[in-house]
């Protein structure tokens, strides 16, 4: 008879079919054979689920850091833009005032040899521009004169104007002052003068007249 189709029969039993029952009636020592080639498969597939779980966090982590630096990038680009029109708005503003600036002053060549006369006579004098509302000091920094060569300021005029006439009224009081000191003084001198003549006519007539000698 044949063993496969009498498997509680007598003689050697070959059994075929999965090797956990092929395990189970195997002799000892390819019993544990077949434990350790079982185990080592398990291992092999579970360090390639380890390995691919590890090469799947890199992926996701250099896809973080990709996108980190294009927000990065992107914000760097805003504000870029961002300056470059701050910077553009500022240039229109300064076009602007200078433009306002050379509509407001007058301009000619004969500004331009006052303030140089101006400029001789008074070193250290401080014009004003009216576009930029500085003061330029002309005597130490004459090169920045040239941006604005006819740029005095209005209220500058003004105050020179204003300082003009005090001293005006100053020199005026100091002549007026001087003219009445010197009119005193005149009329003292008159004074003086009268005083003597008449002091000396006196005298005259006192030895004119001579008194006549009395007669009993």
């Amino acid at each position: 008879m044949n063993p496969v189709e009498h498997p509680h029969g007598g003689g050697n039993h070959q059994h075929i079919g999965h090797p956990s029952t092929v395990s189970r009636h195997a002799p000892p020592g390819q019993k544990v054979g077949l434990i350790a080639a079982r185990r080592t498969g398990l291992l092999r597939g579970g360090r390639k689920t380890k390995q691919q779980q590890q090469q799947q966090q890199q992926q996701q982590q250099w896809e973080l850091l990709m996108l980190l630096l294009l927000l990065l990038l992107v914000l760097m680009m805003m504000m870029i833009m961002r300056l470059v029109l701050l910077l553009q708005l500022q240039q229109q503003q300064q076009q602007q005032q200078q433009q306002q600036c050379n509509y407001l002053l007058p301009w000619g060549p004969q500004l331009q040899q006052q303030q140089q006369k101006q400029q001789q006579q008074q070193q250290q004098q401080h014009i004003c521009c009216c576009c930029c509302n500085q003061l330029f000091i002309l005597n130490r920094a004459p090169h920045l004169h040239d941006y604005y060569p006819l740029g005095i300021c209005l209220v500058f005029k003004q105050q020179q104007q204003q300082h003009q006439q005090q001293q005006q009224q100053h020199q005026q009081q100091q002549q007026q002052q001087q003219q009445q000191h010197q009119q005193q003084q005149q009329q003292q001198q008159q004074q003086q003068q009268q005083q003597q003549l008449f002091g000396v006519a006196a005298a005259g007539r006192s030895l004119a007249v001579k008194p006549k000698p009395y007669k009993p």
